[in-house]
């Protein structure tokens, strides 16, 4: 559990910076593939939770 909340806040970290300076995100790679793998990440998270809690 410990981990996973390790990984979020990584991934939260690095999305937060890439609204607050998309230009620098999307020149940089890395930055650009992380954060559209964390919004991806997250719509999913979201998909399930709203799938499964009315369960």
């Amino acid at each position: 559990m410990k981990s996973l909340i390790n990984i979020l806040k990584k991934d939260f970290a690095v999305s937060y910076g890439a609204i607050l300076n998309p230009k620098a995100a999307l020149k940089d790679k890395k930055t650009r593939n992380r954060f559209l793998a964390s919004i991806f990440g997250y719509g999913v998270l979201i998909f399930y939770a709203v799938l499964f809690l009315p369960l």
